[in-house]
């Protein structure tokens, strides 16, 4: 079965979009949680595997193997801690008072983000390929 080409672009501002490593078993432990508590329908999803959302990527000058979470939302881009606030401010109470780590310093937040994405593989383990959605997840991936 062939993937059906999606327009990202129709949800570039209305959608948050979601860009995660497809192989990386805490990213998609993320993508089902954030399956699971999206109650407002607000995320759609992409792996850094998909060409179309490569080619979105490099339309925002990255061209670089998935070393981060990647947020698309309102045309804007976001990476590392930055991308994981921008998803739980959408998300519903209690999820959303996340976002309150905002304040904390970049900096701080991002040296935590990156020592635990550099050990991500090691922890939690690689997938052989890509997460397929099931059939009721489809219209949530680009």
């Amino acid at each position: 079965m062939k993937d059906q080409e999606v327009d990202v672009e129709k949800f570039l501002f209305t959608k948050t979009i979601v860009i995660f490593d497809g192989v990386c078993n805490v990213c998609n432990g993320s993508v089902d949680f954030l399956l699971r508590h999206d109650s407002h329908n607000q995320l759609m999803f992409g792996s850094f595997q998909q060409q179309n959302v490569a080619e979105l990527l490099r339309g925002f000058g990255v061209d670089t193997e998935p070393t981060t979470m990647y947020v698309l939302q309102r045309g804007l881009l976001f990476f590392e801690s930055t991308a994981v606030l921008k998803i739980v401010r959408v998300l519903p109470y209690p999820w959303k008072l996340f976002y309150s780590a905002i304040i904390i310093p970049p900096f701080v937040r991002n040296s935590l983000y990156r020592f635990i994405a550099r050990n991500r593989y090691r922890w939690f383990g690689k997938r052989d390929s890509c997460r397929l959605a099931s059939a009721e997840e489809r219209e949530k991936f680009l």
